[in-house]
């Protein structure tokens, strides 16, 4: 199963917002169902042991860039080929912040992308209306198929780039 912890919890009555600034400790230990986990975008802290023991969770997405705290043991007993994706501009400091919490050599620390888009050259955009990947095409913008966000294009004569509009 996949579990997103979010960045906001509405109260009951739907009056009041709270964001959602820690998992608790031990909060998922144990629990051999969980693959995959998103991290909201407001989480500051991860607690001991939160994920200990998740013996199938391969794959972690760390949205937040206010993560202050990672608890001890926090990945312990996580799947020993484990991806925790954490955002591009956080990679060097949430390294160091998620080194020593329990996960093995084997998990790698990587960061994710806004959108799946491949880079590599033979597997670059193209433009036209045959292309799979590109649909909508406007006047130098374009919607990419896979991941559904307007895609800029900028043109050079060796290859074509595309740059993601957030």
């Amino acid at each position: 199963t996949a579990f997103t912890v979010p960045a906001t919890v509405k109260s009951a009555n739907g009056k009041y917002t709270f964001k959602v600034t820690a998992i608790a400790n031990k909060a998922f230990k144990g629990d051999k169902k969980l693959k995959k986990v998103v991290i909201g975008k407001n989480v500051q802290t991860i607690g001991k042991s939160a994920f200990e023991k998740a013996t199938n969770l391969k794959s972690i997405t760390i949205k937040s860039t206010s993560l202050k705290k990672v608890g001890k043991k926090a990945f312990k007993g996580i799947h020993a080929k484990a991806k925790i994706k954490v955002p591009a501009k956080k990679l060097r400091s949430y390294k160091r912040l998620l080194k020593g919490k329990g996960q093995k050599a084997g998990v790698k620390i990587t960061k994710h992308r806004k959108a799946d888009i491949k880079t590599a050259r033979s597997e670059l955009i193209t433009i036209g209306k045959s292309s799979p990947a590109v649909k909508n095409c406007r006047g130098g913008f374009f919607t990419c198929k896979i991941c559904k966000k307007w895609i800029r294009y900028i043109g050079c004569q060796k290859r074509s780039v595309f740059t993601i509009l957030v």
